[in-house]
């Protein structure tokens, strides 16, 4: 096993000098991990993630590990997170939720670090299990592929070895290791479906597990097939702007597979209503959707895509000279206007201004009368005449003095606010 992981390993990798951070829990999968890349003398710091769901238990693998690295003079990074309070703050599983909090972290230590590789125990039977787990779920071709054995900073180089083979050879080498309780708990679906489901399959057949590699093999052989198809496919239709994913949905039709087609491109942007967002295809414009980071509307003849936009509403004193949230701007007072016309830049006439200004999102019944003009226009016949689209709409933001919009952020300042002559105090706002 130390032969064959060491080619694995380097399989992955290309020197071994890289810096190596290991992701160890204490049970024997990692630990094996540890002891592997102790005996082929490779340098490796440990990670280990205490998610404080096990009580004593969990403290107990905490210090099982850090007693571990300072006997074998191996750095250790340790932290502690509070799993269950940020599942139910974020309404997801306790499985989802650590493997965000474990992921985040090792991605922010790895950048802090300078760690070239983030390496993880899974082995071969955890390819299975998530297949399965997949299926039982909606799922595409990919997510019956198994689990990468690269995927950027992360490799899995024990994806080779099956489950026995890791145990038998803690039990050769006599590598210690901690027992997780939770491992036989079927409250959990991956528990589930090692100790019921995948049992009854090897009672069927006992080769159920390698013959299954066989199947991974060729599912991978298809899949990549379909991910060719569909990139092409997806370059024909979408388009990005200004932070804005734009679907042509008159192309998306004329594609052979448009709903598989369209699948993968909503579930980059983490969308799990398929059926709804493929049937307003022909719908009026307007329906919206949204997922926990992104936010979708149907516009037009267009799926409109951007991360979730967010109402604004926040002061800007007088003394304010510049913000970056929500949007970067700059303010500054001048007596000369002596500016390049631009969209981004407002002149505005300091002395009928009254602070502190406003800067909020649009609403409705909003209206100004834009430079050049004598008359009232509604903000939203605005957005008509210049073809904006909802996401546009929803992301406009307005400068206001007291209740007056004295500027249509990055599009038209307000006729009574304007700068008229170089005789005036010029309070200039910029976005970048």
């Amino acid at each position: 096993m130390k032969n064959k992981f060491f080619s694995e390993l380097f399989s992955l990798v290309t020197n071994k000098n890289s810096k190596f951070l290991l992701a160890i829990s204490g049970g024997v999968d990692s630990m094996v991990l540890a002891y592997l890349f102790r005996v082929n003398n490779i340098k490796f710091s440990i990670a280990h993630c205490n998610f404080k769901l096990r009580g004593q238990e969990s403290d107990g693998d905490e210090l099982f590990i850090k007693k571990y690295a300072e006997n074998n003079e191996v750095n250790f990074f340790c932290k502690k997170f509070e799993t269950t309070l940020f599942a139910k703050k974020n309404k997801i599983s306790i499985q989802m939720a650590a493997r965000k909090l474990r992921y985040k972290w090792f991605k922010d230590l790895s950048s802090k670090e300078k760690f070239d590789y983030i390496v993880t125990a899974h082995h071969y039977d955890d390819i299975i299990e998530t297949v399965f787990i997949n299926l039982s779920r909606a799922t595409s071709i990919s997510g019956l592929t198994g689990i990468k054995k690269i995927d950027g900073k992360i490799i899995r180089p024990l994806l080779s070895f099956k489950k026995n083979d890791i145990i038998n050879y803690s039990k050769e080498h006599q590598i210690k290791y901690r027992e997780d309780s939770s491992n036989v708990d079927e409250k959990y679906v991956r528990n589930k479906i090692r100790h019921s489901i995948l049992t009854e399959f090897e009672k069927i057949n006992p080769n159920f597990k390698s013959t299954f590699n066989t199947t991974l093999t060729n599912l991978s052989t298809v899949g990549r097939i379909y991910q060719n198809f569909i990139s092409k496919e997806i370059k024909k239709i979408i388009q990005f702007k200004d932070g804005i994913v734009k679907v042509n949905i008159e192309k998306l039709k004329e594609s052979s597979e448009p709903k598989a087609i369209l699948y993968e491109i909503i579930k980059q942007y983490n969308f799990s209503d398929l059926d709804s967002i493929f049937s307003c295809m022909n719908s009026e414009s307007g329906r919206e959707f949204f997922s926990n980071t992104h936010y979708l509307v149907k516009d037009r003849q267009n799926y409109l895509i951007s991360k979730i936009i967010n109402s604004v509403f926040m002061k800007i004193n007088e003394s304010t000279d510049k913000i970056s949230m929500p949007i970067s701007m700059t303010f500054n007072l001048s007596f000369s206007s002596n500016q390049n016309k631009s969209k981004k830049i407002a002149l505005l006439n300091y002395n009928k201004l009254s602070f502190p200004l406003t800067l909020r999102s649009y609403k409705k019944g909003d209206w100004f009368i834009p430079s050049g003009m004598k008359g009232k226009k509604k903000l939203s016949d605005y957005f008509i005449d210049n073809k904006f689209s909802m996401i546009d709409k929803k992301k406009c933001l307005v400068l206001c003095s007291q209740e007056d919009i004295i500027w249509v952020v990055g599009h038209r300042v307000d006729e009574r606010y304007k700068l008229v002559g170089t005789q005036e105090k010029a309070y200039i706002c910029q976005t970048k």
